[in-house]
């Protein structure tokens, strides 16, 4: 009696584990078939295995967690009053008025002037101080845009006007801006340059007199 009440729970026993196992393996193989339906779907909508929108901005707000609650007005409080930060902080910003916090003349006219041609803005070049460093920003602007327009902004000293003209014509290969430019030795020189750059001795016909260089070195210095 004792051998039939042993077989007995042992069989018992037997198909207990039998039922668990059989329940682990379908619960496993339902989770394995979920994955799989999901990297099927994901494969077909994106089949280049690029990660999606989501995916990408989930990676972005883990590298920067703080950059999207970070503003400006936070960025400048972060600086203490440092003027180099302020700099660093508008370039990084493309974020012109967080210049006007700097105080040291230099370092706050180097501020826009950099911020104005990064941005290739002639607008921001107005709010330079220094008049000198003015003309120089709109020089590079209108060299980057090859707009000789841009040099009828300069206020400054007719020097800085002509040179403007003259660095646009160079920038261009094209003598027609050198028209505008009034003094003749620049206006002579700037001729030549162009010629000489281009490798165009026809360039040298539009020089007159003999302020600055003649047509004779023109043509020596284009052939």
């Amino acid at each position: 009696m004792k051998k039939k009440g042993s077989s007995k729970s042992l069989v018992v026993i037997l198909i207990v584990i039998g039922i668990f196992l059989i329940w682990v393996s379908f619960f496993l193989g339902k989770n394995i078939g979920e994955k799989k339906a999901i990297e099927l779907n994901n494969n077909i909508n994106n089949p280049s295995g690029e990660p999606n929108v989501q995916e990408q901005n989930a990676g972005q707000n883990q590298e920067n967690p703080l950059e999207s609650q970070t503003n400006a007005k936070d960025e400048i409080a972060l600086c203490k009053g440092n003027d180099f930060c302020f700099q660093k902080t508008a370039l990084e910003k493309k974020d012109p008025s967080i210049c006007g916090e700097i105080r040291d003349s230099s370092v706050y006219d180097q501020c826009y002037s950099l911020i104005a041609i990064a941005m290739n803005d002639s607008s921001i070049c107005a709010k330079i101080k220094k008049f000198d460093s003015v003309a120089i920003c709109y020089t590079e602007i209108a060299k980057i845009k090859s707009d000789p327009e841009l040099c009828k902004e300069i206020n400054a000293e007719e020097f800085y006007k002509d040179q403007c003209y003259c660095v646009v014509a160079i920038n261009k290969l094209d003598p027609e801006p050198i028209s505008y430019i009034n003094n003749p030795t620049t206006k002579n020189i700037c001729y030549g340059r162009v010629a000489d750059e281009k490798n165009d001795l026809s360039i040298c016909n539009n020089i007159i007199g003999s302020s600055g260089m003649t047509k004779e070195d023109c043509i020596n210095g284009a052939s």
